[in-house]
């Protein structure tokens, strides 16, 4: 793990390098990095003279804390966050937890639930000092989990409340206003579901239009799968908010992106996967024409990729050859002729 240390004005660190200290030997850690004045200092770790208000980064093991926490050649001695590094040495106990759980799901299914097999594998893991139980109880997102239920109500009061029908409604009569059908309903139910996304947690908004695909589905006489699935992908493609998916928000403060970087990148990127996942749930009886598009538009992206790879290859080779053409072999200088040369003679 990671930890951050500063020297203090009593320490007798001071004066010496971090080789004359015998740093490692002494405090059982190996420093990474030293900051001063709010600057990462440049040069050789091991000659860098220690003076009080020095910044360590020490890679130390789990006992350094509690034994150097209160020792007076250190100010402060606290862990930095999230950088405890994997446990190889229970990689194959935790493989064998989840192999566990989804053999016991597959063989019990019909009386055991998933999440009852995964309780199982996560209390396997606590067990065997995999995870701890108070990481475990920190990784549980209760966010996400209260949002879920909020959803959960906010659905069913849509339904009991006719809101979702009127919607449904709404949604067929554009699609038999337009004559697009259950095309229209697709593209409709996306679209909705993606400007929800936008303003809510994905799962929420899955959960907002489900009744309303459903209602419309029902006043078409359709089937349901290819509505849901449409739902599903809008829900799990949200790319134009930075709050519609956990991924989203985990990048966004650290690559210190702003809003519209994700409306710029995010809209036309869900413009083509809202036309795609429409065909290809649209096509799902002939799933072979599907695969046969999307290796023919793979093989096309390749292929321009390549052609103007070698344009710009070209275009840089003839650019260098007239440059080479310009300079011709008898234009010299006649600073540097051989007749201005001047010899100096001891």
């Amino acid at each position: 793990r990671l930890v951050e240390c500063v020297i203090s004005m009593d320490s007798d660190l001071i004066g010496k390098t971090v080789r004359e200290s015998r740093f490692r030997s002494r405090f059982r850690a190996a420093i990474i990095a030293v900051h001063r004045s709010g600057h990462r200092l440049l040069n050789k770790v091991g000659d860098i003279e220690l003076r009080p208000g020095d910044v360590l980064i020490l890679d130390t093991g789990p006992y350094f804390i509690p034994r150097f926490r209160d020792d007076r050649n250190f100010l402060l001695v606290a862990e930095i966050e999230n950088s405890t590094p994997p446990r190889f040495d229970k990689f194959y106990i935790a493989l064998l937890a989840v192999i566990g759980m989804m053999a016991l799901y597959t063989a019990f299914q019909d009386k055991l639930s998933l999440f009852e097999c995964a309780v199982f594998a996560a209390a396997v893991m606590v067990v065997f000092d995999i995870i701890s139980p108070q990481r475990a109880r920190s990784s549980i997102s209760w966010e996400v989990i209260i949002t879920i239920a909020c959803a959960f109500g906010l659905s069913t009061a849509m339904e009991n409340s006719n809101v979702a029908q009127t919607i449904g409604q709404a949604l067929v009569d554009l699609a038999i206003l337009t004559g697009t059908g259950e095309i229209g309903i697709l593209f409709a139910v996306y679209l909705a579901t993606f400007l929800l996304s936008i303003v809510i947690a994905n799962n929420a908004a899955a959960l907002l239009m489900f009744p309303i695909a459903v209602q419309a589905i029902e006043e078409l006489g359709l089937e349901p799968e290819p509505t849901l699935f449409v739902l599903m992908l809008a829900a799990s493609s949200s790319f134009a908010s930075p709050f519609g998916y956990q991924t989203n928000l985990m990048v966004y403060g650290p690559g210190q992106y702003i809003f519209m970087d994700y409306v710029k990148f995010g809209l036309p990127m869900q413009f083509w996967q809202m036309i795609f996942s429409v065909i290809v749930v649209n096509f799902m009886d002939q799933w072979y024409i599907s695969w046969a598009v999307s290796f023919a538009v793979v093989v096309l992206v390749i292929v321009l990729r390549f052609k103007l790879k070698c344009r710009r290859k070209k275009k840089n080779s003839k650019e260098e050859k007239e440059k080479l053409e310009e300079v011709k072999p008898g234009d010299v200088s006649s600073e540097s002729s051989p007749d201005n040369v001047k010899l100096t003679v001891p």
